[in-house]
């Protein structure tokens, strides 16, 4: 099954969900090439020829942004490097934070040394990340806080991936970018969320497929279904 994009378009329709949100993804050439558990395959001609990328959407309205997709196959950050080539093993790993708590099935994909990409058991106290991808299965759980106390929770059969991560607490900066593709999850501010208050300023974002939640000082739940609906429950703070 192949898809193709042209030059005045923005977004191309998927009409398999369990496909576009729960597929691996991989590069081939040009070529971006969506893998199901069952082997069956999607591939998108031409995709890494525009720039930026079409948006993947399903009929009912969410989609993967290319940042996501390009989250997915664990690029190297910055455009001018993950739209021009393959990756390089020599993109240096940082550290965002690590993990408090995993119960059941948990891993984490993220590129290796090598240059490939790595899937790793998750244990309690194993350092997380920037880019890391973490994934339950069944009803696995983990928890993770980040170097400021930011508090970052992973439900059953969830997909997150922790795109972006700054803190600096003598220059009084700091954010936190995520991806949760599928599942539920659990946000909780920390000392970002401070040096942020009273500002009328997101520190942190969490996007899915179908909504983009700006946090400022914040806790809520979340969920993301499997046809990339979000439901979120706003426990504190202010949410835009």
């Amino acid at each position: 099954m192949a898809q193709e994009a042209t030059n005045d378009s923005l977004e191309i329709e998927i009409d398999n969900a369990e496909l576009l949100l729960n597929g691996s993804y991989s590069r081939d050439g040009f070529d971006l090439v969506v893998t199901g558990a069952d082997g069956e395959q999607l591939i998108i001609s031409d995709y890494f020829s525009f720039h930026p990328p079409p948006n993947l959407m399903l009929p009912s309205g969410a989609g993967l942004s290319p940042g996501m997709v390009m989250a997915k196959l664990h690029l190297p950050f910055g455009d001018d490097v993950m739209f021009a080539g393959p990756a390089n093993s020599a993109n240096a790993l940082v550290e965002v934070g690590k993990v408090t708590l995993a119960l059941g099935k948990v891993t984490v994909k993220r590129m290796g040394a090598d240059g490939q990409i790595e899937e790793l058991d998750v244990k309690r106290g194993d350092k997380l990340y920037k880019g890391d991808e973490l994934i339950t299965e069944g009803r696995g759980f983990v928890k993770a806080r980040m170097l400021d106390g930011t508090r970052f929770h992973l439900g059953k059969n969830a997909n997150a991936i922790l795109s972006d991560y700054a803190f600096d607490e003598t220059a009084k900066t700091g954010n936190f970018e995520a991806y949760v593709i599928r599942g539920g999850f659990h946000y909780k501010s920390g000392k970002i969320g401070k040096m942020f208050a009273g500002l009328n300023k997101n520190h942190s974002t969490i996007s899915t497929p179908s909504a983009t939640i700006g946090i400022r000082g914040s806790e809520l739940d979340g969920d993301v279904d499997e046809f990339g609906s979000t439901t979120i429950v706003h426990k504190g703070g202010y949410l835009t």
